[in-house]
């Protein structure tokens, strides 16, 4: 019996023919009589047009869908139910099956069914990171259980971020963001159409400063961005209004330039093979260079290069970089996110880097050489190691403000924890942040929930809570951000 049946049947039985086969038919109207995959998939297509410029929660989107489910789910013991998450497991469109898995998760919570819940909005992120209603329900399902409801709308009510109304952040489609897409996937605009002042000045970049000071925070991901999900967002009240015409005034203090994907490495967790742009994409980025980008550098405090690829490995940041540091006599402002493997002395050098870069942020993710072979692929250890060594003396020497060693958690080097903050303070390091693996679209579903070990249903997830408990891990340079603390 298809998942489609089972749930018409027992409509049937408990609501009647007519209306159960309502519930069941998109906007009234007939769908294929094939499975309940195919029904929430045209709903899904549906939502997808208006969701792009929602202003409210976008679960009003899923309500719909959850609500022709909610009382069937409700009837039955769990092991009456059809396997959901192998229905879910096999579509391609990971998109759709997003949405689908947050309107079962929302249709499961509803019946107070946490675990379930819980266990499909974790394939909900997985299959699109960037889909807020999962993670929205998953935390709300989180306060349930832990008698805590409504906790996080409070705290977003009586906060503030500074971010939308000082940031600036283009991505490798072009599109500008005023926080990282990560933890907030809405757009204000494409670079290459339009002056970048008018779209800082647009009117959808004041709806997403509107939902920072209407407390809704309703672009923002809760279940992501670490500044939420540590709880370390400014407090509104304490922001007065004279601070707050400053922050709607000013242009943008702090710019990051992740639009070229050009990388040394190709890390499973990020892509799937070596990207290196073209001369096209390559001429693109230097007419941009001029025009727009040396004059946002000029015009913010700090500037980071780069969240998508290397600034070493990227022939287009090699230049921008060059360009800016030959010309520049201000104070240092760069920050340089790297995986390390080309940034040796020759470079540091060459670039004339000494007196112009304030932060080295490093991607390691790995403390022993055979883990770094597969979650660094295409990085030489050894010669990292060495890099590492000039590096930690920059800071030593105080030639640069700081060293962050950064470590992406995953199934392959989360017992390696402990031994990673070991290693950033053998280099000098003043941080060791470490991160949940996302779903860039490298992974299936299946796959990534795999890697997903930060995950509360993951099988090692208890394995990981017993590591995170060394003592290790309450050094001052630790930043946990977006991982799940140890009660």
């Amino acid at each position: 019996m298809s998942l489609y049946d089972f749930v018409i049947n027992h409509c049937k039985s408990a609501m009647g023919k007519t209306k159960a086969l309502y519930n069941f038919h998109c906007r009234g109207n007939r769908v294929r009589n094939t499975d309940l995959m195919d029904y929430l998939y045209a709903e899904y297509h549906i939502a997808l047009r208006t969701i792009s410029s929602f202003k409210n929660d976008s679960s009003a989107y899923y309500e719909p869908i959850s609500k022709s489910l909610i009382r069937v789910i409700g009837r039955y013991q769990d092991s009456q139910l059809p396997d959901l998450e192998a229905v879910l497991k096999s579509i391609v469109d990971t998109q759709a099956a997003s949405s689908i898995a947050a309107a079962l998760a929302a249709a499961f919570l509803a019946n107070g069914k946490h675990t379930q819940a819980r266990k499909l909005c974790e394939i909900a992120m997985g299959a699109n990171p960037s889909n807020l209603f999962p993670q929205r329900l998953d935390i709300n399902a989180e306060e349930q259980m832990n008698g805590k409801v409504g906790e996080l709308e409070a705290y977003l009510k009586a906060s503030f971020c500074p971010a939308p109304f000082s940031h600036f952040e283009t991505s490798p489609n072009g599109e500008v963001h005023l926080c990282c897409p990560g933890w907030m996937d809405k757009p204000i605009g494409i670079l290459e159409n339009s002056n970048w002042e008018s779209l800082w000045r647009s009117d959808i970049a004041q709806d997403i400063r509107e939902s920072i000071l209407d407390g809704s925070f309703r672009y923002c991901s809760p279940r992501f961005c670490n500044v939420i999900a540590g709880r370390r967002l400014d407090v509104k009240s304490q922001t007065g209004d004279e601070q707050l015409a400053r922050y709607k005034a000013q242009g943008p203090t702090s710019a990051v330039f992740c639009h070229d994907l050009s990388c040394n490495l190709s890390c499973p967790s990020c892509r799937k093979v070596q990207i290196a742009v073209g001369k096209s994409e390559q001429w693109k980025y230097e007419a941009l260079t001029k025009n727009t980008l040396i004059p946002v550098m000029e015009s913010c405090h700090d500037v980071k290069i780069t969240g998508s690829g290397d600034p070493f490995g990227s022939i287009h940041f090699r230049n921008l970089i060059a360009d800016y540091c030959a010309n520049h006599t201000g104070p240092r402002k760069l920050h340089l996110h790297t995986n390390g493997v080309l940034l040796d002395e020759k470079t540091w050098t060459s670039l004339k880097l000494e007196e112009n870069v304030q932060d080295i942020i490093i991607s390691i993710d790995a403390t022993k050489e055979d883990t770094y072979k597969i979650v660094r692929r295409g990085g030489d250890f050894a010669r990292l190691m060495k890099n590492l060594e000039f590096i930690g003396k920059l800071r030593v020497e105080g030639r640069i403000d700081n060293l962050i060693f950064v470590c992406v958690v995953q199934k392959l080097n989360y017992r390696e924890i402990p031994d990673f903050v070991r290693m950033a303070k053998r280099f000098h390091a003043d941080k060791a942040e470490f991160w949940q693996i996302r779903n860039w679209g490298t992974y299936s579903i299946e796959e990534f929930l795999d890697h997903a070990v930060a995950y509360s249903n993951h099988p090692e997830y208890p394995a990981l809570m017993d590591i995170l408990k060394d003592p290790i891990m309450n050094d001052p340079i630790v930043s946990w951000n977006d991982l799940p603390v140890p009660k």
